[in-house]
């Protein structure tokens, strides 16, 4: 093979990259529906009540995930809450948005129970001894 074959090939693995790129063949997929939502927990503040896992806290925030509301009775929420929690009107928080952090929120594992942790007073490991 002489080095303008070489050459040739090369120049056109090369195009064929850069049309690859060009159309998108090579794009990232887009992010998911709870991907989406994460980033907007963290974008309109909710985290900061509610906890970056919709913990909750007693004097901030109720939980919220594990197994969330449904997404109507979340968007109902939102837009005429009780309470201390301010309304988000739909220029604010669209519907869509409200139902992205849905998805996040119902996309959080339940956590494992106290039983199972033995510092919380599950059963301890077995003890071996170094002798």
């Amino acid at each position: 093979m002489t080095a303008m074959t070489r050459h040739r090939r090369f120049a056109a693995a090369l195009c064929g990259l850069s049309a690859g790129v060009a159309t998108g063949a090579f794009a990232a997929p887009p992010p998911t529906p709870a991907a989406v939502g994460r980033a907007l927990f963290m974008q309109k503040n909710c985290y900061f009540c509610h906890g970056v896992m919709g913990q909750g806290a007693l004097p901030t925030g109720s939980t919220l995930a594990p197994k969330p509301l449904p997404a109507a009775a979340i968007r109902a929420y939102v837009r005429n809450p009780r309470g201390v929690m301010p309304a988000y009107s739909p220029e604010i928080l669209t519907d869509g948005e409200i139902d992205s952090i849905h998805a996040y929120l119902d996309s959080i594992p339940a956590g494992r129970p106290a039983s199972e942790i033995p510092l919380l007073g599950g059963s301890a490991p077995a003890k071996t001894t170094g002798r």
